[in-house]
């Protein structure tokens, strides 16, 4: 289980190519070496906090190298991560940080695009009772919204930082994702480090992110499972990974452009304005796999045009539950079939696929529509 550890992804690229781009984000570049050195900043600091295994902190954070460096720096303390989504309101944050038992919190002091503390102003102790303090990335505005709970500079007091060994057990819950299913209030799915860089690992390899030159858009939130895993896959994989903090179409497509991207996932509406942005035949000449997951029932006639002008859309299926690219049509397939969600799980060969009559409760045979039934290694644990 040694290499089931989410710091082996890192540590396994600055073996290799220690100067080599991890991360692009505003015009700024993050090697693997310097990355690596913010995890350790981060876990160092974390630890200054009494954070420590079991420990929940809660991450409201729009996307960045600095939302990975602390998943992994709190993975290698044996903390939890709860990422929380930056569109969420303050009645849902104060269910998320009270559902999770959150000690701490870490979000943005001041972000046109994020008012974190505005937001919590709305929030009360008692809706979060094991909550201690929040740290803020940025230095707030001046006066800052009111809070309940101390504000705390990120990074601010903590000892040097040093390389100390991942002693943490991959088989400990390291991030509980926010899902809203059928009833009631949303659940809170558990994943442990082996069943992240498990799958991070198979869709590295079946998806080309481990291919030479390989490059990731990350314009998906990273606070979901969509988002996170695509990340972590470029990762295991060793491409560079290319970050928006949100999705803004005229700067993927720029992006895309400049920075020669061959892989990016998304829902179909960001894939419609990425086409509808870009000009001419064929706008993204170095892609070779853009995922999709389909929300709207009138992407197909306008993914086929996708298709003809050289965007290699294929369809996808993923939860919260399974992981997100659980599953994802071939290439080889044609354009028709490929378009559709569902596809071929990652894991196919470890992968045990039914359908169940929801009335009956008798097992279905191929094609038919009932409840679906999944048994993965990259399934959750709770």
């Amino acid at each position: 289980m040694e290499t089931m550890r989410l710091s082996r992804l890192i540590e396994a690229r600055c073996r290799a190519e220690p100067q080599a781009t991890a991360f692009v984000q505003d015009g700024r570049r993050w090697s693997n070496q310097a990355f690596a050195e913010s995890v350790d900043q981060a876990a160092a600091w974390l630890r200054s906090r009494g954070i420590g295994r079991g420990d929940a902190v809660a991450l409201w954070l729009l996307n960045s190298p600095q939302w990975i460096s602390l998943l992994l720096a709190l993975a290698r303390l044996g903390a939890r991560a709860i990422p929380i989504n930056t569109r969420y309101r303050s009645d849902e944050v104060a269910y998320l940080l009270g559902a999770s038992g959150a000690r701490l919190l870490i979000t943005h002091g001041q972000h046109p695009r994020l008012d974190a503390l505005g937001i919590l102003a709305h929030v009360t102790p008692a809706a979060a009772p094991g909550l201690q303090e929040v740290a803020v990335l940025e230095t707030p505005a001046d006066p800052a919204p009111a809070c309940a709970w101390p504000l705390r500079a990120f990074g601010a007091g903590a000892m040097p930082p040093g390389h100390e060994p991942d002693g943490s057990d991959p088989d400990d819950v390291v991030i509980l994702f926010s899902t809203s299913g059928t009833t009631k209030a949303p659940k809170l799915v558990m994943h442990t480090q082996a069943t992240l860089i498990g799958h991070a690992r198979r869709c590295a390899a079946v998806l080309g992110l481990d291919r030479p030159d390989a490059v990731l858009l990350a314009m998906l939130p990273m606070c979901g499972v969509f988002g996170l895993n695509s990340v972590l896959a470029a990762l295991a994989g060793r491409a560079v990974v290319v970050i928006q903090d949100v999705f803004d179409a005229p700067q993927a497509v720029a992006l895309m452009q400049g920075e020669r991207v061959t892989h990016a996932f998304g829902s179909d509406e960001m894939f419609r304005r990425l086409a509808q942005g870009a000009a001419g035949p064929r706008p993204f000449p170095h892609a070779r796999y853009f995922g999709f997951g389909a929300f709207t029932s009138s992407f197909g006639p306008f993914a086929r045009e996708c298709v003809e002008r050289g965007m290699p859309l294929h369809g996808l299926y993923g939860s919260s539950e399974v992981q997100a690219l659980f599953s994802a049509q071939p290439g080889s397939l044609p354009i028709e079939e490929r378009l559709l969600g569902g596809g071929r799980p990652m894991a196919a060969a470890q992968t045990d696929l039914r359908v169940r009559d929801t009335q009956t409760g008798a097992l279905l045979p191929e094609g038919m529509p009932g409840e679906l039934e999944i048994r993965s290694p990259g399934n959750f644990v709770g």
